[in-house]
């Protein structure tokens, strides 16, 4: 089996993307070709981005765009912003053919989810973040959850986003959203009775439900008791023997 070859970048670089995905996905490789010509010895900066391209796959139509470009976009991006990837099969299946508003959409989500997961086997999050890293933001949009709650149509508390995002802010479209991540993806998720919900591209559901049942207050509060009921017991055995 081949190994799969990813394009890693920031967040931010998903700006757009719903108006305009060529263009993103341009930047995505320009920037992910950059960064590794980062890793290479060569003195001659389009012989490393010729390089940097041949690694990837990637036959350049002109070096010195891609090499200014991807430059520009690194520069301009702060450190430590929060990454995801997408596979060279997946970004030339966007770049190539026409893809429907449902379906860039759930690219979105899928590559903004990455992004919060990270390494990360599962981790817990809330549709603001998530919202949030779709429409190529780094950090959380605030908003007002108690309102989010029940709302169908894209509202003022979600004014932080672009347009775009901003009319699949609300339950009906984010859960669709996830349905299909979960049928097509390969997404994990677990939500009952948790504020946000849990994700997962590794673990079964059965596994990530055990780690968010055991995540709640109220099962460690039961194991606290449990245990000071237990060390209570052995205690008092203890002081029986003394007696």
């Amino acid at each position: 089996m081949n190994k799969q070859i990813y394009f890693n970048f920031p967040i931010q670089l998903l700006k757009g993307f719903m108006t305009d995905e060529k263009k993103v996905l341009n930047d995505i490789m320009d920037y992910a070709i950059y960064k590794h010509t980062l890793k290479l010895e060569h003195g001659n900066e389009l012989k490393a981005i010729s390089d940097s391209a041949s690694y990837f796959g990637i036959t350049l139509g002109n070096a010195k765009n891609t090499f200014k470009n991807g430059k520009m976009l690194f520069d301009s991006i702060p450190d430590r912003s929060p990454m995801t990837g997408i596979n060279k099969d997946m970004l030339f299946e966007f770049y190539e053919n026409e893809k429907k508003e449902s379906e860039k959409v759930s690219l979105l989500g899928y590559l903004a989810l990455r992004s919060i997961l990270g390494k990360k086997e599962y981790c817990s999050t809330n549709n603001s973040l998530w919202l949030s890293r779709m429409d190529g933001k780094p950090k959380e949009v605030k908003i007002d959850e108690k309102k989010f709650v029940g709302l169908e149509k894209p509202n003022k508390y979600f004014l932080e986003l672009s347009s775009e995002i901003n009319k699949y802010a609300n339950p009906y479209q984010t859960v669709k959203i996830k349905k299909e991540l979960r049928i097509n993806w390969g997404l994990v998720t677990y939500s009952k009775n948790i504020k946000g919900f849990y994700i997962s591209y590794s673990l079964e559901l059965k596994a990530l439900i055990t780690v968010a049942e055991t995540n709640r207050k109220s099962f460690k509060e039961k194991q606290y008791k449990q245990m000071e009921k237990d060390i209570l017991t052995e205690v008092m055995k203890e002081l029986k023997t003394r007696t």
